[in-house]
């Protein structure tokens, strides 16, 4: 039997591996060859500091690794032999790096766009529902079924928002 410390160390373990994962499809996309992260717990639980800024600064994982790989260490990525990121974590997720996202975040989001497209995603995502209308035989049934389909999705829409910006917790994107 596992002590407590130990169950949340696994568990620790395995979301910074999908964290890793999620860091290493992002930066093979941006920047255009295969990445690997070799590094394992617990060095591997500074990636983790790069969650806390898509969460804090209300951005994308992608955009954060485009603005760190691209504008501020693109001069000093360059492609390792063993597929790796170019970098070190440390470098990656350092306190000065940190203040670099955020002083970016200011500056390309003066308004709080950011956040406003932050909600909206987070809504959508919310209101994600796979419902389809049987297909009929005749235009016109098929137009009432929608017709009648809609209107209910929108009412359930409305009372699923109106019970969700009564409840308060960090980051409701409903209040």
């Amino acid at each position: 039997m596992l002590s407590l410390k130990q169950r949340r160390l696994q568990k620790l373990d395995a979301c910074a591996s999908r964290w890793a994962l999620a860091v290493e499809t992002a930066a093979s996309v941006i920047l255009e060859r295969p990445v690997r992260i070799w590094d394992r717990p617990p060095a591997l639980y500074q990636i983790l500091t790069i969650r806390t800024w898509v969460i804090r600064y209300r951005v994308s994982l992608s955009w954060v690794l485009r603005l760190l790989l691209k504008d501020r260490f693109g001069r000093i990525v360059a492609p390792s032999k063993s597929g790796g990121l170019g970098l070190p974590l440390r470098t990656l997720c350092s306190t000065a790096t940190q203040q670099y996202v955020e002083n970016e975040v200011l500056r390309q989001f003066p308004h709080d766009e950011n956040i406003s497209v932050w909600n909206q995603k987070q809504r959508s995502t919310m209101l994600a529902t796979l419902r389809f209308v049987k297909p009929q035989k005749d235009l016109n049934q098929f137009v009432q079924a929608y017709t009648k389909w809609a209107s209910q999705e929108q009412e359930n829409t409305e009372r699923f928002a109106e019970k969700l910006r009564r409840r308060p917790w960090r980051g409701n994107p409903w209040r």
